[in-house]
């Protein structure tokens, strides 16, 4: 699980950790980093989103928020977000 994490590689190492018994000596720690960088990993694929969405790429914004919700299925504003861009991905499809 440390390699996996250490490598960004958070959704394997959680995988992974997820097997581990709570009581597993330095478990607890080790889920604690992981949950902390995919955090940190989480807000920086949504401020992409956030680029992406001022910048007109609405579905390269879309597809950074859905990243963000993998990383952090609680993120405050990406669900949100994902909505409001696929409205007007929606609504330009029917100007078009």
């Amino acid at each position: 699980g440390n390699d996996l994490i250490t490598k960004g590689k958070y959704l394997q190492a959680q995988a992974i950790l997820r097997q581990v018994a709570p009581g597993y000596e330095g478990i607890q720690t080790t889920l604690s980093r992981l949950k902390n960088a995919m955090a940190q990993e989480a807000e920086e694929y949504y401020i992409k989103g956030v680029k992406f969405f001022l910048k007109e790429q609405l579905r390269d914004a879309v597809e950074a928020w859905q990243m963000t919700l993998k990383l952090n299925p609680d993120h405050p504003k990406a669900v949100q977000d994902i909505e409001n861009a696929n409205n007007i991905i929606d609504r330009l499809k029917v100007v078009n």
